[in-house]
Parts: C-alpha cells; structure tokens; sequence
C-alpha cells in the first residue's frame, strides 16, 4: 500500500514508495505510485494538442450570439519519457502504477473565470477527478464576445490562458512507529464524580480536566528515521483522540431522563494501548498548472460567418469515450432535421472525438439524433432512444453504456482470520458469471462485463471468504448497482489466551534475552527483548491452537545462544539464564569455633578453569559467589575450608564436592587423640 514516507519528486513527477506490512516493519515493494505534477494538454499522434476552438458570429446587431465554443482534454498521466527516466533512476523492475485517488475536484478558468461573468458565459466538465483511463478530463467552455477576443490575444502571444487545478485524496499507510496511549481510569472516575455533583457530565469539559491533570498520555516512537515530524505529530493526534473517545465510552454511559449522560464504573483502573502495526490515513494533495496554447494554423482560424443566423443549423458534437480503456468499439450518431429532410451519421472513435454537421435550419430549429453504441466488436449495435433539441453543442456522456464498469477493492488491513475472498458476480444479461480472487498479493480487480442494455439492471454478488486455517466462509446473493464494491472481511471472535514471560536470575553474563513466541505453524512470530531480572510480559495466544517460543541469549562479546523452539505446555513462562550458578556462603556456623580471627574458602567449579578465595573475619555476613557453569542448569563445584586461629597452626580442609546452592562453612573435625602406646617390657 502507498505510504508518504520517503516520497520522491522526480522530472515533474511525485513518487510514493509502495510497502506490505511485516509486523512493526514495512517491506517495501517494486511498485511505485505516480503522479504527475503539472497537469498538460492531450497530445494527438500528430503532435497537436486536444484543443478545439469553434468561432460563431450571429446577425448584425446581435452582440449577444457573438462568442467562441472551446473544447479541451487535459490529463496527469506520466508520459513514456516520464516513465523511461523513472526507470532509468531507480531501475528497471519498478513497476509504476497510477495514484489510488478515492475523491478529488477538478477546477478550470479561462483567460482568469471560472464562468458566468462577461468573459465566459459557462464551463461544463467533470468536476470530480475519477481517473478513469489514462487520467483524463475534457470540458467544454463557452466564451462571450469579450472572451473570444481576450482568449485571441492571449493565443497570438502564446501566453498561458487555461488555468486546471486538481485537489485530490488517496489512503496512505503510516508505517515505522510504535505507539502507546494510556489513561488512569481510577483517577479520571474520581474527577468524573467529583465535577459531577457540580454541573452535569460534559464530555468537553470532562476531557479537558482530564488533560489539564495528564491523567492521559500518548507516547510515539519512530521506527524509521525517514518519517517526518509533521507525520509523527499527526499520528500522535490520531492516538490522542482515541483514547479520548475510549475514556469517555469507559466513563459514560446512556443519557439519563433528563438529557445528562450516566456515570459508570469501568472495570479496570487503567487503559492502555499500543499501536505497532500501521494504520490507514487519507491524504490530500494539490495539483495545478497554467496551460499555453499553440494552436494549428487552421485550427485557430475557423470563423463561420453567417448573414442570417436563422437560416443555418451549425451543431458540434463532442463524445467523451475513452475508446482505448473501455469495451465500447465507436459510436454513431443518426441526425436528421425533420422541417428539411436533412440527415446523416457522425461516427466517434479514437480518431474521432469531435464531429460536427451544418445545413439548413428551414422553418423548425428543433432536431434529433439516435445513438448506436458499439461494444465488443458484436455485430449488432446498442441502439439508443432518439432525443429532439435545439442545442447546437452537444457533449455525448455515454461512460458505463451498454457495460458494466466495477471496480473490486479488497480491505488488506483489516485481514487478520482470513486469506483473502473469492467474488462471484453476476448479471440477468450474462451466461456466465464473473469470478475475481483478492488477497494481500492482488487487491485489486476491475469487471467490465458487457451487457448490452441501457440503463442497466442491477448486478448482485456474493463473496466467499478463505480461512487461514482453510476454512470457507460463504456469503449471501446481494443485489447492487453502485461501481465500486470494497471488500471488509467480517469480524471473526478469536478465543485468546494471555502467556505470561517472567525473568529471574542473575543477568550480569547477559545483554538482553530474546523470547519469540507464536502459533506453532506459523511462519511470523512476535519477540520481546528482556534486559534484567524482575522483569514480566504477556503475549496473547489464540486458545485453541497450540503455540512455542524460543530464547536467544545475547552475551556482551556479541555471542548468541539459540535455543530450539520449545512447546508452551505452561502459559507462564520462566526466562533465566542457564549457565549463570549462584552459591550463597554461610559463615555463621563458624562461631562455634573459639578464637578463630580469620575463615578462608576456596571454590573453583566443575571442569572450569579459575579458583575463587572468600574471606570471612568473625561476625561477617554471608557472601554470594557467582559463576558460570560449563553445562547449563547443572549446579557442580569443589570448596576448601582454611580456619587461622591465633597461637595455633593453620586447619586446612580437603577439597570437596557440592552441588548446593547454600555452602554452610563449619568447623573442620578435630583430630582424634593418638592411643596411648603400649608399655615397654
């Protein structure tokens, strides 16, 4: 999906990266979203623009049919120099794709109005930017006299007359921060009570208190040093407010019968939220540009001059098909003026855009056309009713005849039992149905069934979501006609169950300790860093699918130990460093031996190198000796005793073993006297 980080101007375009969410990371793709930062006139085969300028001139003295009809197509699609430098800067596989606009404006003014005033009398066009086809917008204008001669001027001096201005919002992800929100609930039930038996509950005031006495907070860390200030701000606002919102769905409750809103007691003392995956914003950019004109030699001297306006029928026709990206193949128009006789057939197709007939208007202005639209290469023909009018411009808007044009859009955020969905759409016109498969790798699908009706019926759908456990979820037939269907996979309940990591022990051989845990299967997995002794977290795990977790030990050289992923039989698990052995030296029992100045211990452990020396002077407390065992959780190590007692020779112990965490130094045993020798005889 788009994200604004790191978005790129490149030679007049603007370039957004594209990325899929990992966890807290974002992975970024080959696709890229581009936009065009001046928006440009169309340009023909032959180098001209799309731009075509109709003069009229009525009878002498009838300054008000004095004017100029123009018709222009203008567009913000990257052209193929455009694309070839993109590729050539950041490689050959990116892959552009256009900007996702979900809503926009289109603006046009000519020589400085917007229409309805003295120099232009209207502006017909979309006002929505849609983006169909290749980003494509035409209008037509209308010009007064004064505006005919103003835009002549500006044409001779080839100065910018048009100006178009595009406003246009698209859905970006937020990636690259983890954020916490928290509320005192305790406290903020307290402030509630005590405003409440003053005003009633107001939910303004309420927060402000809330806020002047910072019983909430909002906490972002950035992630990615290329997210912006302005963005971190933005998502900070967005935290702000829902746990606003959560604070007052946890303080207040359904009005009362005069009007104020209950007070409830919530639960828990505290709220807390974290935020660590990214969260889907809209955005809002401006686009605009000043169009100069260099018009064909004949195109920009088409003056029609007529003695008797009454006596001749002048009508421009305009279609705005998109002949290269929808199924309609041309249009032909069937004229005829009933009062003469006169008729003819205009055809439209990507040739042709613009057409327009002359004859004689007789003694009834009033004419008719019919319109065949042809779809698919069929040999029969989409035949509209005929229409009668007066009007010598015609705008032909035939989108989404005689086809249906749907766009599919599958919500990928919001898939967290599911795979993706399986859309079965169909139509009383067509044999067979139409079947489009959306998941995180292809979000996108677009039906364009042709129908050959007009208007045309609704078309129904029905969509089957897939499981990550392989399960199917088949939806219900519904009927539509809108041309957009956004796909939001249901809400499944999911059992969860809380994993508690506890850490104790001696960490002093330690950095940090690594715990990952997951559902066993699953190729991602959540990991926490655990940095002391006394430390705890909770992971939720699903209930009814067994989950494991594996340690990896970081050493201060840089060292990591792996352990192998371990089944989680019990949902506390024990985080503690193995080989880390603890001894506690007792000397109290030394206190039996008299006159004793000064007690000495040895240790050393089991097949390690390096001998530790404790000394002890009478009433000293007990000591912790602190080693690393050679093979985890295994406690093995030899002691020697040495006692010095004033006016008597040194007692020195044996080396002995123990595997106890509590060494209790006592006396050594005392000699047994020698037996008397037996008498000489």
């Amino acid at each position: 999906m788009l994200t604004l980080t790191g978005a790129t101007s490149l030679d007049g375009l603007t370039v957004y990266r594209d990325v899929v969410l990992d966890g807290e990371r974002a992975r970024t793709t080959s696709r890229v979203h581009v936009l065009g930062n001046t928006p440009r006139l169309v340009q023909h085969d032959d180098g001209w623009p799309a731009i075509w300028i109709t003069r009229y001139r009525g009878a002498a003295g009838e300054r008000e049919s004095i004017g100029a009809v123009l018709m222009l197509t203008v567009e913000l699609a990257p052209t193929e120099d455009e694309l070839a430098a993109l590729r050539e800067a950041l490689g050959a596989e990116v892959e552009p794709m256009a900007l996702d606009v979900v809503d926009g404006t289109i603006t046009l003014s000519v020589v400085g109005s917007s229409g309805g005033d003295e120099l232009v009398r209207s502006i017909s066009g979309p006002r929505r930017a849609t983006f169909i086809g290749n980003q494509r917008a035409s209008f037509l204008v209308e010009l007064s006299a004064d505006g005919s001669a103003l835009l002549d001027q500006v044409l001779e001096r080839e100065l910018p007359a048009i100006h178009v201005g595009y406003e246009l919002s698209f859905r970006h992800v937020v990636s690259g921060l983890r954020i916490q929100a928290w509320a005192d609930l305790a406290a903020a039930t307290t402030v509630l009570a005590d405003r409440s038996a003053v005003v009633p509950p107001d939910s303004a005031a309420i927060l402000g208190t809330i806020r002047e006495r910072q019983l909430t907070g909002v906490a972002v860390e950035v992630l990615d040093p290329a997210v912006d200030e302005e963005t971190v701000e933005r998502m900070r606002d967005v935290a702000q407010q829902a746990v606003d919102a959560a604070v007052l769905g946890s303080l207040l409750g359904p009005p009362d019968e005069h009007g104020n809103p209950t007070i409830l007691h919530p639960p828990n003392e505290r709220l807390d939220m974290r935020i660590s995956q990214g969260l889907v914003l809209t955005a809002t950019t401006g686009v605009t540009g000043l169009l100069s004109l260099r018009l064909p030699e004949e195109a920009g001297r088409i003056r029609l001059v007529e003695t008797a306006r009454e006596t001749r029928l002048d009508v421009t026709m305009h279609c705005t098909v998109d002949f290269a990206s929808t199924p309609i193949d041309a249009v032909l128009v069937h004229w005829e003026l009933p009062s003469t006789g006169a008729h003819d057939v205009l055809r439209f197709d990507e040739r042709n855009a613009e057409l327009r007939f002359r004859t004689l208007k007789g003694s009834e202005p009033r004419w008719r056309y019919r319109v065949d639209v042809w779809l698919d290469r069929r040999t029969e023909p989409l035949s509209l009713p005929w229409t009668e009018t007066t009007e010598t411009l015609v705008v032909l808007d035939l989108d989404g005849v005689g086809y249906l044009d749907v766009e599919l859009r599958l919500e990928t955020l919001a898939l967290v039992a599911h795979e993706g969905a399986t859309v079965e759409l169909e139509h009383p016109a067509l044999d067979a149905p139409g079947v489009a498969i959306l998941d995180p790798a292809h979000p996108r699908a677009r039906w364009t069934p042709v129908v050959a009706e007009h208007p045309a019926r609704p078309w129904r759908s029905r969509v089957t979501w897939l499981g990550r456990d392989g399960s199917r979820s088949v939806g219900e037939w519904e009927e539509r006609s809108a041309r957009s269907l956004v796909l939001v996979p249901p809400e499944v309940p999911v059992a969860r169950s809380e994993v508690l990591l506890i850490s104790v022990g001696s960490f002093d051989d330690l950095v940090l300790v690594l715990c990952a845990l997951r559902q066993q299967g699953a190729e991602r997995s959540d990991e926490i860093e655990i940095r002391g002794s006394g430390e705890s977290h909770s992971w939720s795990s699903h209930a009814e699918r067994p989950w494991e977790y594996q340690l990896t030990r970081v050493r201060p050289d840089g060292t990591r130990e792996v352990d192998p992923w371990q089944p989680g039989d019990d949902p506390v698990v024990v985080v503690r460093d193995p080989f880390a052995a603890v001894v506690t030296v007792l000397p109290q029992a030394l206190q039996a031996t008299p006159n004793w100045v000064v007690a000495q211990v040895l240790l050393r452990p089991v097949g390690a190198v390096g001998t530790t020396l404790l000394t002890f002077r009478r009433g000293d407390p007990e000591r912790v000796w602190r080693f690393r065992s050679p093979v985890p959780d295994q406690l093995a190590y030899e002691y020697r005793r040495i006692l010095v007692t004033p006016g008597a020779p040194r007692v020195e112990g044996e080396w002995t073993p123990s595997s106890s965490p509590v060494l209790v130094l006592r006396p050594p045993a005392q000699p047994s006297p020698a037996p008397p020798e037996p008498p000489s005889p």
